[in-house]
C-alpha cells in the first residue's frame, strides 16, 4: 500500500493511530487520501463521496469461512472509525472499505465497502458509555446472545453474563398488574415476530431456491456483475459419531464415560404460550412476495 500510494497513504503501519472520543476508541488500519472517485465502482459505489479519501481496514480469513459479505461487527468497526476520524482529523471520509484476504491464498481477496451513517456512530458512543459506566453485568443486555451467540463463544466474560442471565427468581411472587400487562404485551408481540421471522425465512429460502434453480437451467456456478456476485458450490458433509455406538463400545471395553463428562454454565428458559395470535395469511403473503419479485426479475423456474 505504501508502495503504490505513497504518502497519500495515512495512519497505517508504523503510523497507525488509536483515536479517542470520549469512552469510545478505535485503531483503523489506515486512510488514503485523493482516492479516484470513482475507484469503488466495481463494487457498486460510484463515488465515494465526501473529500475523496477512503478509509481502510484489513483483515485475514480462514479459507473454509463463507465470505457474503462483510461481518456486522467489522462494518460497525469502520462505522466506529469513520466517525473519530471525522471527529478527530481534517479529513472527511465518507466511505471505508473491508478488505477480506484469505490467510491460505493472498491472491484471494474480498473486498465490501461501507457508507458512513452518522446516526451509527451516535448510537456507538451512547452503547461505550453504558459499557464503561456499567456496575454489574444485570446493567446490560446481553448483545452476544441477542445476536446469535456466536460472539459469547469468545467472550471472556461470558460465564458472568450466562449467570447474571440465569437468575430466575427463586419467590413464587404474585404479580402486579402493571408487569402482568407488559409481559402479556411483549410475549405476544414475541410470538408475531416469531410468525414474521418464519415468513421472512421461508421467503429468502424461496428467492435462493429460486437462484439455483436459474443457474441450474444454464449449467453456471458463478455470476457476478454490478458489485453482485453470486457462487454456487458442493460442499463436503462433516463426520459426525454415533455416540450410543461410542458409549456401548466403551461399556464393552470397561471405560466408564462418566469420567470425561463436563457440565455447562447454568442457563435458563423462557417458554411462551399465546392461546389466540394475531395471524396473518402466509399463502397471500407469498404471492404477494413472488409478485414483487417478479417485478423486479426474479422468475421462479419451478414452483
Amino acid at each position: 500500500m505504501r508502495a503504490r500510494y505513497g504518502d497519500r497513504l495515512l495512519f497505517a503501519g508504523s503510523a497507525q493511530e488509536t483515536f479517542v472520543k470520549g469512552f469510545l476508541s478505535g485503531t483503523p488500519d489506515g486512510l488514503i487520501t485523493a482516492f479516484e472517485r470513482d475507484g469503488l465502482a466495481h463494487l457498486g459505489v460510484p463515488d465515494i463521496g465526501g473529500d475523496g479519501s477512503l478509509l481502510l481496514e484489513c483483515k485475514t480469513v480462514d479459507p473454509r469461512i463463507k465470505i457474503d459479505g462483510p461481518k456486522p461487527e467489522h462494518a460497525y468497526q469502520v462505522q466506529v472509525g469513520l466517525g473519530l476520524i471525522h471527529e478527530s482529523t481534517s479529513h472527511r471520509p465518507e466511505c471505508g472499505l473491508i478488505s477480506y484476504v484469505d490467510a491460505s491464498h493472498w491472491d484471494e481477496v474480498y473486498e465490501f465497502p461501507i457508507k458512513r451513517d452518522p446516526k451509527i456512530f451516535e448510537n456507538a458512543q451512547r452503547r461505550a458509555l453504558r459499557i464503561l459506566t456499567a456496575a454489574c453485568p444485570e446493567a446490560l443486555p446481553p448483545e452476544g446472545w441477542i445476536a446469535g451467540g456466536k460472539e459469547c463463544a469468545r467472550c471472556p466474560f461470558s460465564n458472568a453474563c450466562f449467570a447474571a442471565e440465569a437468575r430466575v427468581p427463586s419467590a413464587a411472587n404474585k404479580p402486579s398488574r402493571a408487569l402482568v400487562a407488559d409481559v402479556v404485551a411483549l410475549a405476544r408481540e414475541a410470538k408475531r415476530r416469531e410468525a414474521a421471522l418464519d415468513a421472512a425465512t421461508a421467503a429468502l429460502r424461496e428467492v435462493q431456491h429460486a437462484i439455483k434453480e436459474n443457474m441450474r437451467a444454464e449449467g453456471v456456478r458463478r455470476v457476478a456483475a454490478d458489485g453482485v456476485s453470486v457462487i454456487w458450490s458442493a460442499i463436503k458433509g462433516r463426520p459426525a459419531y454415533d455416540m450410543p455406538a461410542i458409549r456401548a463400545a466403551a461399556a464393552a471395553a470397561g471405560i466408564d464415560l462418566a469420567e470425561f463428562e463436563t457440565t455447562g454454565a447454568p442457563t435458563d428458559r423462557l417458554v411462551i404460550i399465546v392461546s389466540i395470535i394475531p395471524t396473518r395469511d402466509l399463502s397471500e403473503e407469498r404471492k404477494t412476495n413472488r409478485d414483487s419479485e417478479k417485478e423486479r426479475g426474479i422468475d421462479h423456474v419451478k414452483e
